[in-house]
């Protein structure tokens, strides 16, 4: 599922059914950098435990998606 489509259907959520499910985000996938994000990706491909998924048509950002990628992106030094 792209970003694009988890954005549709969470948009069609009530305001409750989004709070709730926003605190189930932040309950079990508490929040982090961007740099920890990267660095624990960076050591779990390191172990041969995952591997970058390659863009794929429904899986590319566009739009305001991907300037906010390629701004992060700048931020934690993977693109110049």
């Amino acid at each position: 599922m792209s970003v694009e489509q988890i954005q549709r259907e969470v948009s069609q959520l009530s305001t409750e059914e989004r709070r709730q499910l926003t605190a189930w985000l932040c309950r079990n996938f508490p929040p982090v950098s961007v740099e920890e994000l990267v660095e624990e990706a960076r050591e779990r491909e390191r172990k041969g435990l995952w591997s970058a998924t390659l863009p794929t048509a429904d899986n590319i950002p566009s739009g305001e998606a991907l300037e906010n990628a390629i701004s992060r992106a700048k931020v934690v030094g993977l693109v110049r």
